[in-house]
């Protein structure tokens, strides 16, 4: 009776599989895996490939510093068009001068150059965006170590 109850458990069939239609019971809803789809699916949540980011040329001098800062509520300052540009702009230009730098020091001298972000909040920033800064970084270290 035990070996017949075991069968059954086995040979029921899934719930989130339709052996017939060779379909999954979420691809029915309308929802779909993104791995499995044909083409490439790019939004703030899921950024680029890696290989897919381009990275803007490096600024010839010292960026200038964003001038319009936007104080929020709760305290600190809203990070702007002009505060991601310079981010950036700032790191490409370091580290083509200094291809030794590291992320804590970038954002060091960062919060030195705009001090309406501390380099914790500049650190925080590279955290949440770090697809581009990352790809400037190891192409920093790369060239250093040929």
């Amino acid at each position: 009776m035990d070996d017949i109850q075991r069968t059954t458990k086995r040979s029921a069939p899934s719930p989130l599989y339709d052996k017939t239609s060779r379909t999954s019971a979420a691809h029915t809803t309308g929802q779909r895996n993104s791995l499995a789809s044909h083409f490439p699916v790019h939004s703030e949540a899921l950024p680029p490939a890696h290989r897919d980011i381009q990275i803007p040329r490096a600024p010839s001098r010292s960026p200038t510093p964003p001038t319009q800062v936007i104080l929020l509520q709760r305290g600190g300052s809203k990070f702007t068009e002009a505060d991601r540009r310079y981010f950036v702009e700032f790191i490409q230009w370091r580290l083509s001068d200094d291809r030794t730098l590291t992320r804590s020091e970038l954002c060091d001298q960062l919060s030195e150059k705009a001090p309406h972000h501390s380099a914790r909040s500049w650190g925080s920033y590279w955290q949440r965006h770090h697809d581009l800064p990352d790809k400037i970084l190891a192409l920093a270290d790369l060239a250093e170590s040929k």
